[in-house]
């Protein structure tokens, strides 16, 4: 799944940053036990940590909301499905939407 180019609040999509999280988000579709899934993500995590890139998780999850809400979802269904998907509290969902919705628009308005 490849993500758009453009600046996540916080996250400048540079070439490497946008390889780590194409990378980060196709963790999931390994053939492997969901334990060792996790594993990779964090180590993942960890790296991109220490040598300074922004929070993936964060970036990944601006990510799917805005493509839930491009493809017509309301924001309750996107709002439930970030609640699964990442163990999100609704108002951490919720927060994820409103900031995917705001840059989404700020992206389309230049």
């Amino acid at each position: 799944m490849r993500t758009s180019r453009h600046c996540l609040k916080g996250f400048a999509m540079t070439p490497e940053k946008q390889i780590i999280l194409d990378v980060y988000q196709d963790v999931g579709k390994l053939d492997a036990p969901e334990y060792f899934k996790m594993t990779v993500r964090e180590l993942i995590s960890k790296h991109c940590q220490m040598n300074g890139v922004c929070d993936i998780e964060r970036a990944e999850r601006l990510v799917f909301a805005r493509q839930l809400l491009a493809r017509g979802n309301s924001k309750t269904v996107v709002r439930d499905r970030l609640m699964t998907r990442y163990s999100l509290s609704r108002s951490q969902a919720y927060r994820v939407i409103c900031d995917s919705s705001q840059e989404r628009s700020t992206y389309e308005n230049q």
